[in-house]
């Protein structure tokens, strides 16, 4: 769906272990920006993604459906930050295990 508000940006970068997706604050959906990098670079898997889910206040059901795509495009790395929640943030690590990660203010991630 259209985003007419441009108040936040994401940015796919190529790398020698894949595609990662910086994730601002994911105000479009953080399902509708993998899809749409995922169209737009013809790529079938998303190495990582890091940043802001929205997801602070998801239902349990838009929770499945991230966790559905995270599954599809085979994510190893999910590094989440200030809009997701902790809550939200801990059932992702249960269900994700090590591909999970805070990524947190400081928070080093190396490719």
């Amino acid at each position: 769906i259209q985003d007419e508000i441009w108040d936040d940006f994401s940015l796919a970068i190529e790398t020698s272990k894949g595609l990662v997706i910086i994730l601002g604050c994911a105000h479009a959906g953080i399902i509708n920006i993998l899809n749409h990098f995922i169209n737009k670079t013809g790529k079938k898997e998303i190495y990582a993604v890091i940043g802001g889910t929205h997801l602070g206040f998801a239902s349990q059901e838009h929770i499945n459906s991230v966790l559905e795509v995270i599954e599809k495009y085979n994510i190893q790395k999910l590094g989440a930050s200030h809009c997701t929640g902790l809550e939200v943030g801990a059932k992702l690590y249960n269900k994700l295990k090590d591909r999970f990660f805070f990524a947190s203010v400081g928070s080093v991630f190396e490719i």
